[in-house]
């Protein structure tokens, strides 16, 4: 298994020097000067000189890389060119708040969805089953920020069961009652995308599982259908759902997680990502960028030594 986990990280490596070069690359062909950005409309020549000068920005694009990177080899992403602080630790600091969205939206998703998959693929052809899967179908083409919009709006503004946005009150005790209140609704929509995928996944697998000859004998013994489930048929879903809901969780951080922490104020990576564009912040979007990637492979990495565990074939 170290071999395994030891050649993934190996190749995982060109692909965060690949992201960081794409997105470096990409960001100095956006409009706008983070230099104007910094200093307004009315500051003088001279000065947006200076202070390119001073940030680097007057050197040729290669060159800002090869520093960039060179001084990411040390630990050092260097400074927020509009907070005035660290970048690692301000990239750290919103993404603890971003694991905790994930792993909530992440966790109901997973929940929800091997759920409805079993419902769906145990009432194959039914009402029900078409049900489940018109839900798939609408939570999967239901564009993320607009869902996020019109939650925020019928239940924070509207209804007012939940907190408008945040993390914490900005009176409370910031106690972990709080963070779960503040938190409900914005897992509740992440987990809308991971959990339709994960059930149409396992409802695929499940009913593949149904017509093996080992569920028709166990079934054919007489066993109860609870034990035929649990015993016979949830053991040989594990690797298919194991996999699906680790890309999910992954693609949960660094995608549609995104929008809901913009729209509901979530101080996360999605919502400081926004903040920093806004700014023509460089260092702290390429920092955001790097812990995103490798955050995704760290995922990745977890998924595949879990799939060593729970299938044999794999370890074979």
């Amino acid at each position: 298994m170290a071999v395994k986990v030891l050649e993934r990280l190996t190749a995982s490596l060109p692909v965060v020097l690949g992201a960081s070069i794409v997105v470096f690359i990409l960001l100095h062909m956006t409009p706008g000067d983070p230099a104007d950005a910094l200093l307004g409309p009315m500051a003088t020549g001279e000065s947006r000189l200076e202070l390119k000068k001073a940030l680097g920005l007057d050197k040729p694009l290669y060159l800002q890389y090869a520093f960039w990177l060179e001084r990411t080899l040390r630990g050092d992403l260097g400074d927020s060119t509009e907070q005035k602080v660290p970048v690692l630790g301000l990239v750290l600091d919103r993404l603890k708040n971003s694991i905790i969205l994930t792993l909530g939206g992440g966790t109901l998703g997973l929940l929800l969805g091997l759920w409805a998959g079993v419902i769906a693929a145990l009432r194959y052809r039914s009402a029900l089953d078409r049900l489940i899967l018109a839900g798939f179908t609408l939570a999967i083409s239901v564009p993320a920020y607009w869902l996020a919009t019109v939650a925020l709006f019928v239940f924070a503004v509207a209804l007012r069961w939940f907190p408008t946005g945040g993390m914490y009150s900005l009176t409370g005790t910031r106690g972990m009652a709080d963070l779960l209140w503040h938190l409900a609704l914005p897992a509740l929509l992440a987990s809308f995308i991971p959990g339709a995928l994960v059930a149409a996944t396992t409802r695929t697998a499940m009913l593949n599982v149904l017509g093996r000859d080992f569920v028709r004998t166990a079934t054919a013994k007489g066993l109860p259908r609870r034990l035929v489930l649990f015993k016979h048929i949830m053991p040989n879903l594990l690797p298919t759902v194991v996999s699906m809901a680790g890309l999910q969780i992954g693609y949960l951080m660094v995608g549609s997680a995104v929008f809901i922490e913009i729209v509901v104020n979530w101080p996360g990576l999605g919502l400081l990502a926004y903040e920093a564009i806004l700014g023509r912040d460089l260092p702290v979007i390429l920092g955001i960028v790097l812990v995103s990637a490798l955050m995704f492979i760290l995922l990745n990495l977890i998924v595949d030594v879990t799939q060593i565990i729970v299938d044999p074939r794999v370890r074979e």
